[in-house]
């Protein structure tokens, strides 16, 4: 063999598994199909001439995200404070009593979603919200934002399996940048795509970029969007409980679009996030000059962020400076100093946001972690059952499926 474990993808769930196999002394090989570490934790610093995310960039659970203690040890810096929030709709912005009836509207359809939930009916988030409400579409959108889709195809129990209890602070610095250099001393082969597994012999086989390797077994942390593409060929097939696992937990939709403003353009303070309701969930949320840089950015979600992407990085920009325009007036356009767009649907290594699980389908994150053969197995965000769609669902899951596939090999050689 040429070695103990083949980890495929450098997610943040391929890197803490390569670090873990490092600790446990399994030999490894992580493969990357992207030019570059991090998946779908991502800092862009040259367009604006500051750290943009294009993927994750909140601290989902700060309180005990081991991303969060890992930044506390390299001083990467992340906001602790909650946002501001304001709502903007029919052309101008909301009193505050309209903001406490939207967020009131909002926890009475979580609440009856746990509800449904703790009576054991997995069923669309949908059919147990209350009566039709003025703040039913713009909830539609902020559904899609947290969950990658609109309430018609969001999981009961999924939904209410997931831990917020330990807050979300963002990360000022990047997430994709804190994500780069946890894993910068990890050996990757990047440009370096897995088409096929063979795991019908003793051991797997990994037709790479680069050739074929042979490894006692495989990590599999792409996303479900890759595996239900067929991106990687198993052979022989995966079994059709694992397929089901798969098609169940689909990848919602999420797109951003960033806009860079002149400054002392938009008279907002620091900071800001803003609801623009315009009656439907074929809209979007913004930060607004976040940590007070002359920056807006668009956070689309759902079957609308899809359909906009299909359509292209102009129409995207565009939609977006439409709202903006609306909200900050017709010079806008004057004050732009450059824009640009995610495509994170038409990504070839990712085809998606964030996991979740359509209606019914909630325990196929079980399935989706269970190994195949004792020679495959499973991580990444949409394995955990309490952080899904986060980089620390991701890093729980590798932990622990590096931890039992110890168990499978028997003790590695400890590293000098």
């Amino acid at each position: 063999m040429d070695c103990d474990l083949a980890i495929v993808g450098a997610g943040p769930a391929g890197l803490v598994a390569a670090r873990t196999a490092t600790e446990l002394g399994l030999s490894h090989c992580v493969f990357e199909a992207k030019h570059r570490i991090g998946g779908r934790a991502y800092t862009e610093h040259e367009r604006f001439g500051v750290p943009v995310d294009h993927g994750c960039h909140w601290l989902e659970g700060a309180e005990v995200n081991p991303f969060r203690a890992y930044a506390d040890r390299h001083g990467i810096a992340y906001q602790r404070s909650h946002r501001n929030e304001h709502l903007f709709g029919s052309g101008a912005w909301c009193p505050a009593e309209d903001a406490a009836a939207f967020s009131d509207y909002a926890d009475q359809v979580w609440a009856a979603g746990r509800e449904a939930a703790a009576a054991g009916n997995d069923v669309a988030l949908a059919q147990v919200a209350p009566p039709s409400s003025r703040w039913a579409g713009l909830f539609g959108g902020w559904c899609a934002a947290l969950t990658g889709f609109e309430p018609e195809r969001v999981s009961t129990v999924d939904l209410a399996r997931y831990d917020e209890r330990w807050g979300a602070w963002p990360v000022i610095d990047g997430y994709g940048a804190l994500v780069a250099r946890y894993g910068a001393k990890v050996q990757v082969q990047t440009d370096c795509p897995v088409r096929r597994i063979d795991w019908a012999g003793g051991g797997v086989v990994l037709d790479t970029g680069n050739g074929s390797i042979k490894a006692k077994c495989a990590l599999i942390t792409v996303s479900t969007g890759v595996l239900a593409a067929d991106r990687i060929r198993f052979e022989p097939q995966l079994p059709a409980w694992k397929r089901d696992a798969i098609g169940g937990i689909p990848m919602g939709p999420a797109a951003k679009v960033m806009v860079g403003v002149r400054a002392g353009f938009i008279d907002l303070l620091d900071s800001q996030y803003v609801r623009f309701d315009n009656g439907t969930s074929r809209t979007a949320g913004y930060q607004v000059r976040p940590y007070g840089r002359e920056l807006v950015i668009a956070n689309l979600a759902g079957s609308f962020a899809a359909e906009l992407e299909s359509q292209g990085r102009d129409a995207m920009i565009e939609f977006v400076l439409s709202q903006m325009d609306e909200m900050f007036g017709s010079d806008l356009r004057h004050a732009v100093t450059g824009a640009d767009a995610t495509a994170w649907c038409g990504d070839p290594h990712v085809l998606g946001g964030y996991s979740i699980a359509s209606p019914g389908y909630a325990d196929c994150r079980r399935l989706l972690g269970k190994p195949v053969g004792g020679r495959l197995f499973f991580a990444g965000e949409a394995v955990s059952l309490r952080a899904f769609g986060s980089a620390h669902g991701a890093y729980e899951s590798a932990r622990n499926a590096v931890h039992t596939i110890q168990g499978c090999l028997g003790p590695g050689e400890p590293p000098a």
